[in-house]
C-alpha cells in the first residue's frame, strides 16, 4: 500500500480524472477522488473510499457565469464548461488549496488504514 501522496500526485489524479469535478448533495462544487486502498480508481463502490474537497471558488465562478447570462441558462452553462478546467492550474492559489486539502485527506486515510 502506498503510504503518502505528494501534492503533485494528487493534482495529477484530479486533473486526469474525467469525473473528479462535480457537485455535492447540497449543490456546491468540489472535487472527488476514489481510492481502493492501492490506487485511485474512476468509480465508487463498497470497497472504495471516496474523498471530497469543496471548491468554493468554482461556486463563485458558476455564479458569475449565471450573472453574465441571467436569461440564458444554456449560455451560462456553455461559458462555465468552456472555462472551468482552466482554473485547474498550479498558478491558481484556490486550486492549490483544494489539492492540499485533498492530499491531507488521502494521506490521513492511508495512515489510518496502515494502522489497522
Amino acid at each position: 500500500m502506498k503510504k503518502q501522496y505528494t501534492t503533485n500526485e494528487i493534482m495529477d489524479a484530479i486533473k486526469n480524472s474525467d469525473l473528479s469535478l462535480d457537485t455535492d448533495n447540497a449543490g456546491s462544487w468540489g472535487y472527488y477522488l476514489h481510492h481502493d486502498g492501492e490506487k485511485f480508481v474512476s468509480h465508487c463502490g463498497d470497497e472504495i473510499h471516496t474523498f471530497f474537497e469543496p471548491a468554493p471558488y468554482i461556486d463563485a465562478f458558476s455564479a458569475q457565469c449565471t450573472d453574465n447570462h441571467p436569461d440564458d441558462e444554456s449560455a451560462a452553462s456553455d461559458e462555465f464548461w468552456s472555462q472551468v478546467y482552466d482554473l485547474e492550474s498550479a498558478d491558481n492559489e484556490d486550486f492549490k488549496a483544494v489539492v492540499e486539502g485533498m492530499t491531507d485527506q488521502v494521506n490521513s486515510w492511508l495512515a489510518e488504514k496502515e494502522d489497522d
